[in-house]
């Protein structure tokens, strides 16, 4: 049973007692129609708990088979039969025992949005699977990107994108408020604050912390951890800690206790100590899903796709170093039409060593509607660039969802600084940093 539901059962028989006591009081005073009226309101109450345990635990339970005893005995009562009014207290508290003695069970739901960031909430949801005690259901939900000018562009839904292991249920088959999660796991924390993409609004964090009592972010990037004496790079960490997520969530789960201190100074900064009191016991600490998957490759992880072999593997058997090329959307924001001046120019010198080493390309899953939406400008250049090194074929384009194919098969990494790079570290594999003046 819900541990909700429960609750609203125990509430219901509590009221009954005084009911009683009320409907003898009338007896008593010869107000017999006014106690009549008081019993038929409790015979309504025990229905109402009858069929919400049902609804809850199916047929055949003992506490609503006491519950029909109990109406049977109200009914005597009402048509002046047998029966007093401490037998029907007598029925209720052991109504109240035999609800005692139902099971609790949670339901915890997941709302990833695009499958790609699906890898920062799978270990938690894997872990709330193996509770008896749980019901966990991965619900993703759709989003908009956007256009330049802030307006919704394209509606998106990525549903059926999801591995087989992990079953989803549609977000217009499953009712939030009606439901009430016990928890609800988010890893988009913006609302409306993205400029490039936006869950849909029925999913924004004040809307989500309605439906639950416990409402969970789990940040979907892996960052450098901070120094808390550096000036700039804590005003930069302040944009990922002061949005709507962060600022409505019950508990949030970070990957350090570097960071735990991060987000307690800039919030105890912002909104005083008594915010920052309530952040120390909000905020844990837990090794991310994204790391743990590095740490622990899985078998598809590690075999080399059929698409690939031919630009990894030689006539002779050998194989050739493949190159992890991670391009990210800061970068391109910042240098804009020289960052795709870069990427050309990286193109060409592997082109010409591409009998010793392989380029995989990897782009930032939203790459294109980061272009879209902030540098229009740049949309054919950078679709024709994408375009014209897929169909040469002397390289891999990866836009899969496996990223961790990429960091387990590939021998180096080069691109930009991201959280894909704070997860490369762990593989102690040598790593570059590009430099697009260079």
């Amino acid at each position: 049973m819900r541990k909700r539901v429960r609750q609203q059962c125990e509430e219901m028989l509590a009221n009954l007692p005084a009911a009683h006591n009320m409907a003898a009081s009338c007896a008593a005073n010869g107000e017999i129609v006014m106690m009549q009226q008081v019993l038929e309101a409790c015979q309504q109450t025990a229905i109402t708990l009858g069929e919400l345990i049902e609804s809850s635990e199916g047929e055949g339970t003992e506490v609503v088979a006491e519950l029909e005893c109990y109406c049977e005995l109200l009914y005597r009562i009402h048509q002046g039969g047998e029966g007093t009014i401490a037998e029907l207290d007598e029925y209720v508290e052991r109504a109240e025992q035999l609800l005692e003695n139902l099971p609790i069970t949670r339901e915890v739901v997941f709302l990833p949005y695009k499958v790609s960031m699906w890898d920062s909430l799978e270990q938690a949801w894997r872990k709330e699977c193996e509770r008896e005690d749980t019901h966990a259901v991965v619900i993703p939900i759709p989003y908009f990107e956007k256009n330049p000018d802030g307006s919704a562009k394209e509606f998106v839904y990525e549903g059926d994108k999801y591995p087989e292991d992990v079953p989803v249920v549609r977000y217009d088959a499953y009712d939030l408020e009606a439901m009430h999660p016990d928890a609800i796991y988010i890893h988009n924390p913006y609302d409306d604050r993205n400029i490039v993409t936006t869950v849909h609004p029925d999913y924004y964090t004040d809307k989500l912390k309605q439906y639950t009592d416990d409402l969970v972010y789990i940040p979907y990037y892996v960052l450098e951890d901070p120094n808390l004496n550096d000036a700039a790079g804590m005003e930069l960490l302040s944009h990922y800690i002061l949005v709507p997520g962060v600022l409505n969530a019950n508990h949030i789960q970070l990957q350090s206790e570097a960071m735990r201190d991060a987000y307690l100074q800039v919030l105890g900064s912002r909104y005083g100590e008594d915010v920052r009191k309530h952040y120390e016991k909000a905020i844990s600490v837990v090794e991310p899903s994204k790391v743990y998957r590095v740490k622990h490759p899985r078998p598809e992880d590690l075999e080399l796709p059929e698409a690939w072999k031919t630009m990894v593997e030689r006539d002779d058997g050998s194989r050739k170093k493949i190159i992890f090329y991670n391009t990210s959307v800061g970068t391109m924001t910042n240098y804009e039409k020289e960052y795709l001046d870069k990427i050309r120019r990286v193109m060409e010198i592997f082109y010409e060593n591409r009998e010793d080493v392989v380029l995989l390309w990897r782009p930032h899953p939203l790459m294109q509607a980061t272009i879209d939406a902030m540098e229009p400008e740049l949309k054919k250049e950078y679709e024709q660039l994408v375009l014209q090194y897929r169909e040469a074929g002397w390289g891999i384009y990866d836009d899969s969802p496996e990223m961790y194919r990429a960091i387990q098969l590939s021998d180096a990494y080069y691109g930009d600084p991201s959280s894909v790079l704070e997860l490369y570290k762990i593989t102690k594999k040598p790593i570059m940093i590009e430099n697009v003046d260079i």
